[in-house]
């Protein structure tokens, strides 16, 4: 016990035993009892006034050292009522308002506590904090009369009493002037960094040891084709270079880590323009603070001699079975790009169609570094080669991977297989597959509430040959050869196996494509002009897609200008004259569609050039906007070699090119 509490201890003792001796020792005197009482209740009340005393002087002291780690925390206190009074203001409050205001009363604090004098600030603070679960934060910028700007950080949150009503605010404000300007100065440091980075001849590069790119510069980006550093941030290096190469590059980082010594080595890689290069690359490991590997941080040149250097070369297997293990790897994946499609007309959360578009984008993706695996995998097929299908088998195999979409959506697909039917067709490899999961999806868009059946038959000859019809239908109100929303999307794939369309309108609405079985069992295949020196504009983000469309359109004899965003395609147009532009539509900055529309504006209608759009959607807002801007064509992405050349040979055929 304390030396304070012992005293208070014994004043009420002595009241006590003051009030005991007036009552018993007295007797009949009135006088010693009443003297007695009142130097007992002098000593209570001297008792009590000493035991406030030191409860309100420990109050205040606690008080005293909460305001003292507020403030030693670079922090100021302050309280306001629920009408914006202000109830209580810390030492270092009027510090901060002489700060700011040297000739302002720092009883009013109008400097730092604007919101709390204006009754729409004020309100809307209160609205603010409501809508953020009582606590906001926010900063405000001040110019004080010595020249210096100052950053304040606000912290304010709502106060509770025992029934839960809103009783008070509390907030406290900071100073972070001094950390904005660091922020400023690391961020001028960033610029200064990537003007030394663009501005040496080499290649600089900085990833980390997972391969994926954090930082590169301008050269890095121009040999990629993106032309923007920022667009390469993230990329893998198994994306960016040949599978094999990319293994070599990863086991010399994981030989860096291992044995902390640098490593320089030579790898062959192919630029946005199809040429193979040879670089000397040198590479050294980053550490962090504790000594760790952190990353590492590379230099490549081209090699000033190119030494003689011998690629790993794949173990290929039996062709056909490597030609089977890719279709089957593939067809997975176009299962997914499909349900994710018919998902996203049904859906209407925008939060959740952004996640689905999303996946898609990743899907897409993943498909084409799939595709591009596997090319060597399975060698380099003959595209004009054609194989022996089963028609039933394949339609039944395209059915199967729509069915868990068509069932989350409580709908059906039944399969009717037609009599007469022959036992094989002859087809471009992989093409008839495409073009039945193609027809599938198109049918669940354009029957969007009712069953659909999906079927294959014998019908009336075509081309002067006996033909096989595979087709969709359902219920339908107000269908019409005019509502043929699926001809644009499949007419690249019906084209790639000879096939052409037809559309049956009526009660139950049918529409597919026909396939002409010659005598001889082979399809007839069409002699189209081939078309050769063009200019062309090719808008493409993804650097696989445009290296692979770039190399093959140069093999055809065409001039080839790659861009990664609508914002180069327009600064490239104004600079030169192009034939032909064939357009993404998802690109950063300015998407496709936009575009399009600065292309369209600034042409005439007498010299309107060709636009053919490249996408991996197929909705149907997105064919209707692009009939208003004047497309010319649509290819669905991954693009194939069949689709781009017949693509050009059908703008040949119409005389635009």
């Amino acid at each position: 016990m304390s030396k304070k509490n012992i005293l208070i201890f014994i004043y009420c003792l002595a009241a006590v035993f003051s009030f005991f001796a007036g009552v018993v020792l007295a007797g009949d005197n009135r006088l010693p009892v009443l003297l007695t009482s009142t130097a007992g209740f002098l000593l209570f009340a001297a008792a009590g006034f000493k035991f406030r005393r030191e409860f309100i002087k420990e109050r205040i002291g606690r008080e005293e050292q909460l305001y003292s780690v507020v403030s030693n925390s670079g922090a100021v206190f302050f309280m306001a009522d629920t009408h914006g009074g202000l109830i209580y203001a810390d030492n270092g409050c009027r510090s901060l308002e002489k700060k700011i205001s040297p000739d302002c009363s720092t009883s009013e604090f109008s400097s730092i506590f604007p919101y709390l004098h204006e009754e729409s600030k004020f309100i809307s603070l209160r609205e603010q904090l409501g809508s953020e679960g009582g606590v906001c934060r926010f900063e405000t910028e001040h110019d004080c009369p010595t020249g210096q700007r100052i950053v304040l950080s606000h912290t304010l949150q709502e106060l509770y009493a025992p029934d839960g009503c809103v009783c008070a605010l509390a907030g406290t404000i900071r100073d972070i002037s001094v950390l904005r300007e660091a922020q400023d100065a690391l961020a001028k440091e960033g610029r200064y960094f990537d003007a030394v980075l663009d501005g040496v001849e080499e290649a600089v590069f900085v990833y980390d040891l997972e391969g994926n790119l954090l930082k590169v510069n301008k050269r890095v980006a121009d040999f990629a084709g993106t032309g923007d550093p920022e667009l390469c941030r993230g990329i893998n290096l198994h994306n960016y270079l040949a599978p094999h190469v990319s293994d070599a590059a990863m086991q010399g980082v994981r030989d860096i880590i291992g044995s902390g010594k640098d490593c320089c080595l030579q790898i062959p890689v192919t630029n946005s323009s199809g040429e193979k290069v040879l670089l000397d690359v040198r590479n050294y490991l980053c550490r962090d603070e504790s000594g760790n590997p952190e990353a590492i941080v590379g230099f490549a040149r081209r090699a000033s001699k190119q030494t003689e250097h011998h690629e790993t070369d794949i173990v290929k297997g039996d062709s056909s079975m490597m030609q089977i293990l890719c279709h089957e790897l593939r067809t997975p994946l176009a299962g997914i790009i499909g349900s994710l499609h018919v998902l996203d007309t049904k859906v209407h959360d925008p939060e959740a169609k952004e996640y689905i578009q999303k996946c898609v984008v990743s899907v897409e993706r993943f498909k084409n570094v799939v595709n591009s695996s596997l090319k060597g995998l399975a060698g380099s097929p003959d595209e004009a080669e054609k194989e022996s299908l089963d028609p039933a088998a394949c339609f039944g195999k395209a059915v199967e991977l729509f069915l868990p979409a068509a069932s989350i959506q409580n709908r059906n697909i039944t399969l009717s297989i037609g009599s007469g039917l022959p036992e094989a067709v002859f087809c471009r490899r992989n093409s008839l597959p495409q073009a039945l999961f193609s027809l599938i999806n198109k049918g669940l868009e354009f029957f969007p509430d009712s069953d659909i059946s999906a079927g294959v038959k014998m019908c009336a000859a075509f081309e002067g040959c006996p033909s096989i019809a595979f087709y969709v239908s359902g219920y339908r109100h107000n269908a019409s050869t005019e509502d043929n929303i699926y001809v644009e999307s499949l007419e690249n794939a019906a084209g790639t196996i000879g096939a052409e369309l037809y559309f049956e309108p009526g009660a139950t609405t049918e529409f597919g494509f026909k396939i002409p079985v010659a005598p001889d069992g082979s399809n007839k295949a069409k002699d189209i002009e081939s078309v050769q020196d063009l200019r062309i504009m090719l808008a493409e983000d993804d650097i696989s897609s445009q290296v692979f469309m770039r190399r093959k359109l140069e093999s055809w004899g065409h001039m080839v200008r790659t861009a990664s965003t609508g914002v180069e395609v327009i600064n490239y147009m104004k600079e030169h004259e192009y034939d032909l532009v064939l357009m993404d539509l998802q690109m950063p900055e300015m998407n496709g569609f936009d575009a399009i529309a600065s292309i369209r504006e600034c042409e005439s209608p007498r010299n309107r050039i060709p636009i053919i759009v490249m996408s991996a959607y197929g909705r149907e807002s997105d064919f209707e906007r692009m009939s208003d801007l004047g497309v010319d064509d649509y290819i669905v992405k991954p693009v194939s070699t069949d689709d781009l050349e017949k693509a050009l040979e059908r703008l040949v055929s119409l005389g635009r090119l």
